[in-house]
């Protein structure tokens, strides 16, 4: 087996609580609206945020004047931080430990679809300083499954797809590695992860 020299983690779902439905539910219900058809309004605008050409606020404004509604659009961006803030508030200490012993024979970074106000936040929270490396698509302009994103990150980190593990949460974002020639884990709960690290870590 090649020897692993870099492992990426998704951040929602495995250090952070991954509360997105809940976050759309709670601002559909603060605008009275049915949660599938606010669901149908802001996706499309979604996707293009989280490639950083919109702002959260800018998907709200769109949202808004789609439907017809009145609500204030800084009004649902506030609820709509408000809630990651505190959804995301508590970061999985055994998921950091499992970093940190990663981290003196190998390399770590994350890899992770955030909208630009999202990112802040978590910026700002402390989550990105546990990694060597920090690949967000709103700073790359990319996001995942596409094949380009993690053809840019390998790039970047100078490596071979075979010298590198995604650790990912979502299915289609673990299919999307593996097409690129990524070794994959899908994550599912810790002590499966301890398991499946211990394939690269022990080799």
């Amino acid at each position: 087996m090649t020897p692993i020299r870099w492992f990426i983690f998704d951040l929602g779902g495995l250090f952070v609580a991954d509360k997105g439905e809940a976050i759309h539910a709670a601002v559909a219900n603060h605008v009275r609206v049915e949660l599938e058809r606010w669901l149908a309004a802001i996706r499309p605008h979604l996707g293009e945020a989280t490639l950083g050409k919109m702002t959260l606020l800018q998907v709200y404004t769109q949202a808004v004047q789609d439907l017809g509604l009145t609500a204030s659009p800084d009004e649902l961006l506030d609820c709509h931080l408000r809630l990651y803030r505190e959804f995301s508030s508590h970061q999985d200490q055994q998921m950091l430990e499992l970093v940190r012993k990663l981290r003196p024979r190998h390399s770590v970074a994350c890899l992770s679809n955030l909208e630009p106000e999202i990112a802040a936040i978590a910026r700002a929270s402390g989550l990105f300083a546990h990694f060597d490396r920090c690949y967000l698509s709103v700073e790359l302009g990319l996001k995942k499954p596409d094949a380009s994103i993690y053809q840019a990150v390998l790039r970047d980190l100078g490596c071979t797809a075979g010298e590198t593990v995604l650790i990912d949460d979502r299915s289609d974002n673990v299919v999307g590695a593996q097409r690129v020639g990524l070794n994959t884990i899908r994550f599912q709960s810790r002590t499966q992860l301890a398991k499946a690290l211990a394939k690269y870590t022990d080799a």
